[in-house]
């Protein structure tokens, strides 16, 4: 199991622009030639059971509060321990090409008229339909464009009129790209952030270094 190595950091990541940013921080910090990082971007069910096989040792969640409580059984089930770092909502994520760039803030409905990027789906993104936003409803949204990495999302929003829904979190990583994160008026989502493992794992010094590095972004 390669995760058994002292040397190696092995993560399963929900796609975020901000992990890549933290796995090259922890890597510029190590001078050992032999530390290796070993990421990848998944969703919410691939990365748990990444976690469950042991392909990777740590898990980095993110999810909102309408699929709570089947994440909270599935990670029972697999024998998973959540360790939640904190709460955030949901932003807009767009960029220079998009007529409401220079905004404060944004009113839910006025985005209908533009095309929606987001992850293609799971069993988990699905429950995220039921998810209202001032009224409004996900699957209101018909112009929707499905992308599978981070760098695919980073060039559609630099260059259309296309947005995405993204956590307050990564908005200075999308900000180095001329990409801005509004608030969104009357936004309830609740999503949880946090990290996860194997129950009982004993973790490598350089695994639980990496931990410690996201307990305290």
């Amino acid at each position: 199991n390669e995760s058994e190595m002292p040397g190696l950091v092995t993560v399963s990541s929900y796609p975020i622009i901000s992990m890549g940013n933290w796995a090259a921080e922890y890597y510029n910090t190590h001078s050992d030639p032999y530390v290796h990082i070993n990421l990848r971007e998944c969703r919410t069910m691939q990365l748990m059971e990444n976690i469950e096989n042991g392909i990777s040792e740590i898990g980095f969640m993110m999810f909102n509060h309408a699929q709570h409580k089947e994440v909270t059984y599935t990670l029972r089930t697999k024998k998973l321990e959540f360790h939640e770092l904190g709460f955030d909502t949901w932003y807009v994520n767009l960029g220079p090409a998009h007529p409401l760039y220079n905004r404060k803030e944004i009113e839910i409905r006025e985005m209908l008229d533009y095309p929606f990027i987001r992850f293609q789906d799971d069993y988990f993104s699905n429950l995220t339909f039921f998810l209202d936003i001032d009224g409004i409803k996900l699957n209101s949204f018909k112009r929707v464009l499905h992308v599978n990495d981070t760098a695919a999302i980073i060039s559609i929003l630099r260059n259309t009129d296309a947005f995405r829904f993204g956590v307050g979190l990564s908005s200075e990583d999308f900000e180095a790209y001329g990409i801005r994160t509004i608030p969104i008026r009357n936004c309830q989502v609740r999503i949880h952030i946090g990290w996860v493992e194997q129950k009982k794992i004993v973790h490598t010094p350089c695994a639980q270094d990496f931990i410690n590095r996201i307990e305290k972004k």
